[in-house]
């Protein structure tokens, strides 16, 4: 129905969506997060 916009659409809308429920499960705290995030960002930029 989109067409080659499908997928990125799609993306957009599960990934925060996603995070958010990984979020309210888990109950991460905050420090524990910006880590996750800090090392996630330096693996993709280092890798």
């Amino acid at each position: 129905m989109f067409g080659e916009y499908a997928f990125p659409i799609m993306l957009s809308i599960l990934l925060p969506v996603a995070f958010l429920l990984i979020i309210g499960k888990l109950r991460w705290n905050i420090e524990r997060l910006i880590g996750i995030l800090v090392y996630l960002f330096s693996v993709v930029t280092f890798s």
